[in-house]
């Protein structure tokens, strides 16, 4: 028990001796609290003086601009009415002396004169203006000042912790440094003209994606118009290189045509039947008739009279032997088979014509040879089977005239 009391005695001692240095450490504390109260004070007053002095400069500042305004405009107020002084003086001077050429001249630019004294009045008048001077309390200002220097100085209690007998500072935990209203306003401000500058911004970008998509658009139906342009003018093209083929054709006919020296005459082409080896053999019978008439420029003596002719020939209806027929109208229309001799007869220009009554009453073996004659005589003078339609009529009769097939040539 003596030694519990004698612990406590040293205890009581002991928290006695910490009163004491805390008494001490809060008088120190006190007399620097003091002296930085008197520092923020000086510090908040100069603030003050600072302020009031710049709005004692910016008010002389005005004082001044409005005694040069004043000056210039009294000066030009002087200069002006001297000038009227002076021309009423003149004005008069001329009316009382009767000096009618004098007067007329001077009227003659008054009114310029006149213009242009208003115009410097009205110049001088609102370039040189007046500001007024006077003290507008700002009340937010003051009321924000006044609540905000309540809270510049705030006192810090120190608080006995636990047995461990820390001490901690009240709300040091959360002291932070912390914007002023000014910067906070200003922050603010940025912010919201960011927020409209991004909004400008994305306004700015759909109109122009929406450009960008209408001109994909106009870019699209462009392409398009171009490519229906394009498959028009290769149409076009293809078209054009047809006729300029078909053109090509027609004038290389024609050219034949007027070169040609086949007069006109008339084909027949039917089928029969011939008595051949006492049997009945199917056959082509072709008849070539003329009419006498006169010759041409091509003919060995052009205005003289030649004598016209009837040819006959004959072809079996079979084979390749069907295909010369056609040939051999063919070339009767382009006017290769005949031409007139120099004894002014019409006679074969290289095409043979061969008849039944020729034909070998034992074999047949000349018919054939004669086929592949008259074929290759044909191909001599250009009548290939390209040139045949295999689909055309055997049995026909036409007339065939070099003027009418250039008309013909012309008007297809």
């Amino acid at each position: 028990m003596t030694a519990a009391l004698s612990e406590i005695r040293d205890d009581i001692k002991r928290i006695k001796v910490e009163v004491d240095l805390k008494n001490e450490t809060c008088n120190t504390h006190v007399v620097k609290c003091n002296k930085e109260i008197d520092d923020l004070e000086k510090e908040l007053k100069q603030i003050l003086e600072d302020s009031m002095e710049g709005f004692r400069q910016e008010v002389c500042k005005i004082i001044d601009e409005n005694k040069d305004s004043y000056s210039f405009i009294s000066f030009f107020c002087e200069d002006k009415s001297f000038w009227v002084d002076k021309e009423e003086r003149q004005i008069n001077e001329f009316v009382e002396k009767s000096f009618t050429g004098y007067l007329y001249l001077f009227s003659r630019n008054f009114d310029d004169k006149i213009s242009e004294v208003k115009r410097q009045i009205k110049e001088a008048q609102y370039k040189h203006t007046f500001k007024h001077v006077c003290m507008n309390e700002n009340k937010v200002v003051l009321k924000c000042i006044t609540e905000d220097l309540r809270d510049v100085c705030v006192p810090r209690d120190e608080v006995v912790g636990s047995d461990e007998l820390t001490t901690q500072s009240a709300g040091s935990g959360c002291q932070k440094t912390q914007k002023t209203r000014k910067e906070l306003i200003e922050a603010l401000i940025q912010a919201k003209q960011e927020l409209d500058k991004a909004e400008t911004t994305r306004t700015e970008l759909c109109d122009e994606v929406k450009q960008v998509k209408h001109d994909l658009d106009n870019l699209e139906k462009a392409r398009q118009n171009v490519e229906d342009e394009l498959k028009r003018t290769k149409e076009d093209l293809a078209r054009v290189e047809r006729e300029m083929e078909v053109a090509q054709t027609k004038i290389l006919h024609i050219k034949g045509y007027y070169e040609w020296t086949q007069p006109a005459g008339t084909v027949s082409a039917k089928t029969s039947k011939d008595v051949v080896l006492l049997a009945d053999i199917p056959t082509i019978k072709m008849s070539f008739t003329f009419q006498d008439g006169i010759q041409t420029h091509v003919h060995p003596s052009p205005g003289k009279p030649y004598k016209g002719g009837k040819f006959t020939g004959r072809l079996v209806f079979e084979g390749e032997a069907l295909l010369v027929c056609r040939m051999m109208k063919a070339a009767f229309r382009r006017g290769r088979m005949f031409t007139v001799s120099k004894n002014g007869k019409v006679i074969l220009d290289g095409v043979s014509l061969f008849n039944y009554k020729e034909w070998s009453s034992i074999f047949r073996a000349p018919l054939s040879h004669y086929t592949q004659k008259v074929k290759a005589e044909l191909m001599a003078k250009g009548i290939t089977e390209e040139d045949i339609d295999p689909t055309e009529e055997l049995e026909e009769t036409f007339i065939v005239d070099g003027l009418s097939m250039i008309e013909v040539v012309l008007n297809s």
